[in-house]
């Protein structure tokens, strides 16, 4: 690929622009966040962008879009094609004109994903957000998931591979019904958000660039990886995101479009099959019908041994207290002295 003089002299030594070429990023809704981040991945040499969107460009969104009022009243993703066949002509762009249905088939929506490289959930559609994250699962293709708060910031989700937590072991504590909705926002509220997704877009694509090293980097004492990414204009915060117990995606099982991604699943049973239990974690049974590494279920951590000892001092004088000492023995059946004894027999053999 040949590229236009000058353009990418200022990004050549941040990016691979041989490996961005050949990149495929598949972009659905090319709205506020949509639209500014596939033109970040245009100007950063990424090679291939499919655009889907099926709602017009209106005046109201130019505040916070990458297209200009010349492109007012044509389709989103249609309008961006156009754009980028002036700013970018080196880049490769289908633009899809329609929506993508919750209640699309699993062949449809694998057709339009199983030869990206990336996955941009950038939809204001919840179902289709939790579709786009089951289908890239099972194709074991790498996704984010960008979103604004109502007041300033967002976040960002990724989703990496099935050896992961996934979108809905993040988004599946909200209802189905609670919809998702357009926030007023200046673009300086949401440019914070957009740059952390372009970070995180380009690292993935390109792990020379160290990008997702540095975003999802282990703190200490940390077992796992942040995968959920908080920009509330202030700052960033860093966080990790537990299994979801009984999530629907993370045993949809792969995709029969990417032979590969049947590879990937396979390696992750294996990997997981193999991993001791952690002192946070639990392994699972079955390795098809669930997922290891999830959260221990109601019993803590194993307690203390001084904590237990502390505890069983406390009880005991609190038996004498109410039995009034040894003499009290003759009254050893008094129930307000035997409850707490009890409690701290059962507390003591849970935490064991």
């Amino acid at each position: 690929m040949s590229f236009p003089p000058k353009r990418f002299d200022r990004v050549s030594g941040r990016v691979d622009l041989e490996l961005m070429a050949k990149k495929l990023v598949v972009v659905v809704g090319v709205g506020s966040v949509g639209s500014q981040l596939a033109a970040e991945l245009a100007i950063n040499g990424v090679g291939h962008l499919r655009l889907l969107d099926g709602n017009p460009l209106q005046e109201h969104h130019l505040a916070r879009h990458a297209l200009t009022k010349q492109y007012v009243g044509k389709n989103k993703a249609v309008a961006m094609k156009a754009y980028f066949s002036q700013e970018v002509p080196t880049l490769r762009v289908e633009a899809r004109p329609s929506e993508l249905a919750a209640s699309a088939s699993d062949q449809v929506v694998d057709d339009l994903l199983h030869d990206a490289d990336l996955i941009v959930a950038s939809t204001d559609d919840r179902q289709v957000q939790r579709m786009l994250g089951r289908r890239a699962l099972a194709l074991d293709i790498p996704a984010i998931f960008p979103g604004l708060y109502e007041r300033d910031g967002g976040e960002v989700f990724v989703q990496r591979s099935p050896r992961w937590p996934c979108f809905f072991c993040r988004d599946g504590f909200r209802l189905s019904t609670e919809a998702l909705r357009g926030v007023s926002a200046t673009n300086p509220d949401i440019l914070g958000v957009i740059a952390l997704a372009s970070r995180l877009c380009l690292g993935i694509l390109d792990p020379s660039a160290d990008y997702l090293q540095r975003l999802m980097r282990r703190s200490a004492g940390e077992t796992v990886a942040p995968q959920l990414f908080v920009d509330n204009g202030l700052g960033l915060a860093r966080r990790t995101v537990p299994w979801r117990e009984d999530c629907p995606s993370c045993v949809v099982g792969p995709s029969p479009m990417r032979s590969e991604a049947a590879e990937a699943w396979r390696a992750a049973e294996q990997e997981r099959a193999q991993v001791s239990i952690a002192p946070t974690r639990r392994r699972m049974p079955d390795s098809r019908a669930s997922i290891p590494n999830r959260p221990r279920d109601s019993r803590a951590d194993p307690a203390d041994p001084a904590d237990l000892v502390a505890s069983g001092l406390v009880v005991l004088l609190w038996w004498f207290f109410l039995t009034a000492g040894f003499e009290g023995f003759k009254a050893w059946w008094n129930p307000f002295a035997w409850i707490p004894v009890i409690g701290w027999v059962v507390y003591a053999f849970m935490r064991a």
